[in-house]
């Protein structure tokens, strides 16, 4: 969204205005009062058009002469002939040139009458900066006002020629021009005066402006002060004016902290906020007076996070390092990293210990040995950790078949077939680990003695079945029988077989430790024997799972859905993050600190509230000059401007806060004078001697929202 701030306009300097100059000898007329306010009147389209082509310069205004075709409602009779008076320019507005033409009169052989300006304007798109004399201009004016002047022209016109034979003989005593330029109507009525007629003592005023004062920024107080000067004024000419002094208005300096990044001293471990100071000014423009400095009441202590980290194993040196982030807690209450996972400085690598606890020994049946399996530990702050999952750790032992103990009694009741007369013996499978032997299978009876038969018959269901998690291994079940007279013999229950089913895994899905940047992968373990597929356990994390580390994919900057606002201008805060791809691939963003904020954006409307019409001080400029190369009358003409100020309201849409008030004339700032010459001055200056004098410039102003 854009803005455009109507600012107060401190200076309006009004263009030449074609209004009418009082003859060089002629009786001074006394000063009037300023104009009033004009009424409503009915508006008409005044068709008019350019004689020549005429150069439209951008924005300062140039007098220009149109034909004057048609005025509805107005007989041709009073327009023939007449010529209307006005300026033109263009303004160049989103690189679109926008014409612009006011009248200011209208003549007729040599007789002219002025126009209110306000009340005669014209507005046009250009394609190029020149008023085609083949293009019509349609000017909206005030018909009753247009048609009183043209009868004053048609009036003056008959009166004329009823003193045709006086006229002559003022004319030739007339003084003449040396600029080439037409004189003005009453010129023609010249008659030298019996008396020099004294004009009255113009008038001294004083006001005060800030205009071309800047705006003093004290730091001590933390305000910036609107400065201003008094101008003296006499008769509307500058006689002096005083340097720029503070005045009482002012803007409180605020501080932002949201446009400054920290300063950060990891050798010192602290972190200290820095500001900018800044102010809104009357038109809720954001003004910054300083660069970013250091806060002496917000340092942060930098310390160590460890939740975030995982420890690092060396299984060769055989240690476990904790690892920590550096973090502040900035203004905001949020935690800022400063730093990545590395080796911690308050907490020391401690011993990754191997062991056999929580791990069991694998049997291998077919070869006859059993492997012993292991992991590692360490311990911090008195909490046991596992590094890792059971594997084996090298160690073997072989599997011996045994049927008696040391002292020669059998360890297993011997199988008797009364009615073949025939005895089996049993055994049972036995590993010794270091100086303990222990048996790793049930009794089994010896076939080869007595016609006993195994069968799984009655023991297929694997939910009944060992499942060693730690070796990976499930034992499938197996029980004895042998046949009297055609009938089975069980000989006891169903019992671990050496039918070994390696476990089989499927990742079902993770479990992510943000926190900690890794995952844990969720897993199902089943087993698949003859009658089909069984799963032992589903998407659980396993003992002993392996911690999977997330990906650094890179650093960004996302919005937190706060703002901050200095007047009109809103800073979308955000967060610095690190995006890390997670085992299953999605992102994790990790918020390491305040980000730039993004903006400013404008978020204030503008409204307007009031409408009043108002008169602008005065100056004389200087209008025409008479005479020979020696010596020349200066003619001086008085402006002012009136024109309707419109106020608006500037609010903060997001957070209802009212931040200024604006005032501007509703044209935009552009303005000629509105008719007529209130006062003149004759001043005889020897050309060779001093030269011209140089008029005063008086800025014509409107104080910032006067009302």
């Amino acid at each position: 969204m854009t803005r455009i701030v109507i600012n107060c306009i401190a200076a309006i300097v009004l263009t030449i205005i074609g209004t009418m100059a009082i003859g060089a000898h002629a009786q001074t007329k006394p000063v009037s009062a300023l104009p009033e306010a004009p009424s409503l009147a009915e508006k008409v389209e005044i068709l008019t058009k350019a004689r020549t082509a005429i150069d439209v310069p951008l924005n300062e205004p140039r007098a220009i002469d149109l034909s004057l075709l048609n005025v509805p409602g107005i007989e041709r009779t009073l327009t023939d002939g007449v010529t209307a008076k006005g300026y033109t320019r263009y303004v160049d507005v989103n690189s679109k040139k926008i014409g612009q033409v006011v009248l200011v009169g209208v003549e007729k052989n040599g007789r002219q009458e002025a126009l209110n300006s306000t009340d005669f304007t014209a507005q046009f798109d250009m394609t190029k900066p020149q008023l085609d004399p083949a293009a019509d201009v349609l000017v909206k004016g005030d018909r009753a006002q247009l048609r009183a002047a043209l009868e004053k022209l048609a009036a003056a016109k008959q009166e004329e020629k009823k003193e045709e034979p006086a006229k002559a003989t003022q004319q030739a005593a007339a003084p003449q021009s040396n600029s080439g330029q037409r004189q003005n109507d009453l010129a023609g009525n010249y008659q030298t005066p019996s008396a020099v007629s004294v004009a009255p003592a113009p008038e001294e005023s004083v006001r005060v402006s800030s205009d071309g004062c800047p705006i003093r920024v004290d730091l001590a107080q933390l305000r910036a002060v609107q400065q201003n000067k008094s101008i003296t004024s006499k008769g509307g000419t500058v006689q002096s004016e005083t340097e720029c002094s503070d005045s009482s208005k002012g803007f409180p300096l605020l501080r932002s902290y949201s446009v400054c990044s920290d300063q950060i001293d990891l050798d010192a471990r602290k972190s200290q906020a820095q500001f900018k100071l800044y102010y809104v000014d009357e038109g809720g423009a954001t003004k910054e007076v300083t660069d970013c400095t250091p806060d002496a009441d917000k340092i942060f202590p930098i310390v160590e996070k460890y939740d975030s980290c995982t420890v690092s194993l060396d299984y060769v040196g055989k240690l476990a390092t904790p690892r920590a982030t550096l973090v502040y807690m900035d203004a905001s209450n949020r935690e800022v990293q400063v730093r990545g996972c590395e080796a911690s400085e308050a907490k020391p690598a401690v011993q990754l210990v191997a062991t056999t606890n929580g791990c069991s020994i694998r049997h291998d049946f077919a070869n006859s040995k059993s492997f012993q399996q292991g992991t590692h530990h360490y311990t911090l702050e008195g909490v046991t950790y596992q590094a890792g999952a059971c594997a084996d750790n090298g160690t073997e032992y072989p599997q011996t078949k045994v049927y008696t103990d040391a002292g020669g009694a059998y360890i297993c009741q011997p199988v008797i077939d009364q009615n073949a007369s025939t005895v089996a013996l049993q055994s049972r499978l036995r590993i010794t680990v270091g100086s303990l032997s222990q048996f790793i299978t049930d009794c089994t009876p010896d076939t080869s003695t007595l016609a006993v038969q195994s069968t799984t018959d009655g023991c297929t269901d694997p939910s009944l079945w060992q499942h060693d998690m730690a070796a990976a291994r499930s034992y499938g079940q197996e029980r004895f029988f042998f046949l009297d007279n055609g009938s089975r013999k069980y000989l006891g229950q169903c019992q671990n077989s050496q039918s070994v089913y390696v476990h089989k895994v499927q990742i079902t899905g993770y479990q992510n430790h943000d926190g900690q940047l890794y995952s844990y992968a969720q897993t199902t373990v089943y087993i698949e024997p003859a009658s089909g597929r069984f799963d032992i356990k589903v998407s659980e994390v396993l003992p002993g799972a392996v911690q999977l580390p997330y990906e650094l994919q890179g650093t960004s900057t996302v919005p937190t859905g706060t703002s901050t606002y200095q007047g009109c201008d809103a800073l979308r805060e955000t967060n610095k993050v690190e995006q890390w791809k997670r085992s299953d691939n999605t992102i994790y963003n990790k918020v390491i600190g305040a980000g730039t904020p993004a903006g400013p954006v404008d978020v204030c409307v503008t409204t307007l509230i009031d409408n009043r019409r108002l008169t602008t001080g005065y100056y004389y400029q200087l209008f025409h000059t008479v005479g020979d190369s020696n010596q020349q009358d200066y003619w001086y003409q008085r402006m002012w401007v009136t024109g309707l100020i419109q106020k608006h309201q500037l609010k903060n849409t997001e957070t209802g806060q009212i931040v200024g008030n604006t005032c501007s004339f509703d044209s935009g700032g552009w303005y000629s004078g509105n008719g007529g010459i209130m006062d003149s001055q004759v001043l005889n200056w020897h050309w060779t001697n001093i030269g011209p004098p140089g008029p005063p410039v008086q800025q014509m102003f409107l104080p910032p929202c006067p009302y």
